[in-house]
């Protein structure tokens, strides 16, 4: 958070950080008074896991968190628009077929089911590999 906190990002998306539970949490600066504020979805397990670290400032525009897996969760903001950031960590090359899709599928239900009238932004580790050699490393 320091690091966040020190170079003034006011929303920063962290996937698989594994701590487990969904739930919001402020977090203090060890260097000043000042705190984000984390949001997070995670799995029971310490794997997987999507969280979300947003300012003071921010913070104070979330209108909305929705936690749909441990893999996706779905923040809304608003001010002069609202804004919906759908966090994401998709499964890995070499998981199974059957949990990719159940993911894509859950992915596509969660941006069709938000207002196409506002803004719709998508973050995400979608854990892709770039050539023939599809092991995991």
């Amino acid at each position: 958070m320091r690091e966040l906190l020190r170079y003034g990002i006011s929303i920063a998306v962290l996937q698989e950080l594994r701590i487990t539970g969904t739930r919001c949490a402020r977090v203090t600066s060890p260097d000043s008074d000042d705190w984000m504020m984390l949001y997070y979805s995670e799995g029971e397990h310490h794997i997987e896991g999507v969280r979300f670290a947003l300012d003071r400032r921010t913070y104070s525009s979330v209108v909305a968190f929705q936690p749909i897996t441990s893999r996706m969760a779905v923040p809304t903001l608003e001010g002069t628009i609202t804004a919906h950031i759908v966090v994401v960590y998709a499964p890995t090359e070499d998981a199974a077929d059957t949990s990719k899709d159940r993911f894509y599928s859950q992915l596509h239900l969660v941006v069709d089911s938000l207002p196409h009238s506002e803004l719709i932004t998508i973050t995400a580790d979608i854990n892709a590999h770039v050539e023939s050699h599809r092991e995991g490393w």
